[in-house]
């Protein structure tokens, strides 16, 4: 677990969400011909966003040979529940009642992602 909370950027979080899926060590190379079929990135710009993530603890580095490989040092599951403390704090005071509220106003929640927040809360009470 991160000791200080710490983001990632819109951009960086994109290469992230690559290592992430793949679940796998993964070179530049295959990290930017991935990132490329969404947007275009100069391999200097990559190579500058796999840096940065290095440097605050997000990927490690292994150079074998002449080639860097990169792999995640925290989870996606453990960087979503940070984000989502984060943010729940932040704009909603840290009431789930009220996020769930404002996506229930906004529509934003169809009729079967509320029946398994109905089956999840049912579960998770009788657990209790």
């Amino acid at each position: 677990m991160l000791n200080k909370r710490k983001r990632i950027p819109e951009a960086e979080l994109d290469i992230m969400l690559i290592i992430w899926r793949e679940n796998r060590r993964m070179t530049r190379a295959e990290i930017e011909a991935q990132i490329n079929q969404q947007r275009p990135l100069a391999a200097t710009t990559v190579l500058t966003f796999l840096a940065r993530l290095t440097e605050r603890g997000f990927l490690s580095v292994e150079k074998i040979g002449k080639t860097n490989y990169y792999s995640v040092q925290i989870s996606q599951a453990e960087y979503l529940r940070q984000e989502s403390r984060y943010f729940l704090e932040k704009l909603y005071g840290g009431s789930a009642m009220r996020l769930i509220t404002s996506l229930y106003e906004d529509h934003a929640l169809t009729g079967k992602e509320l029946s398994e927040l109905q089956d999840f809360i049912n579960r998770t009470a009788s657990g209790m």
